[in-house]
């Protein structure tokens, strides 16, 4: 599911983005959409995928791993998410109007791609980073909840 999304993802993005540019007709911004935010249930039992997807495998993951820590973790990584959100909203319709749909959706395409290699890797090899990290840092310890702030 994680090779589809990162291909469906920033794939949309780049057809949503040459389709408005180049005033294609109003199905190929469609199907750009639907490739970056759309429903995939007939193809992998997935409600959403490309960038909808990503945040929930990370925040998975984080809530796996760092199980005694899952406050702190997902607090910073929920923070990261929204301000780098806030930043791309803020920014795209300005971008837009500067420099076009194509362009802008283009960058916004290797933005979503680089933002899922991080996945990739711990898809790959996850369990091999968290056998490391068991035997660098104290994570088992106790924690009780707000304690890290």
């Amino acid at each position: 599911m994680l090779l589809l999304t990162l291909l469906l993802g920033p794939g949309g993005l780049i057809i949503f983005g040459v389709g408005t540019q180049y005033k294609a007709p109003w199905v190929v911004p469609l199907i750009g959409t639907f490739m970056t935010y759309g429903s995939l249930s007939l193809l992998a039992n997935y409600r959403n995928c490309g960038a909808c997807i990503g945040g929930n495998i990370v925040y998975t993951y984080f809530a796996d791993v760092y199980l005694e820590r899952a406050d702190a973790a997902l607090v910073v990584l929920n923070g990261l998410k929204n301000w780098s959100a806030f930043g791309i909203v803020y920014a795209v319709t300005p971008w837009n109007t500067h420099s076009g749909y194509a362009v802008s959706f283009g960058c916004l395409a290797v933005i979503l791609f680089l933002f899922h290699i991080p996945m990739l890797v711990l898809w790959l090899w996850g369990e091999q980073i968290r056998k490391w990290q068991a035997e660098r840092f104290d994570s088992a310890k106790e924690n009780h909840h707000g304690a890290t702030f």
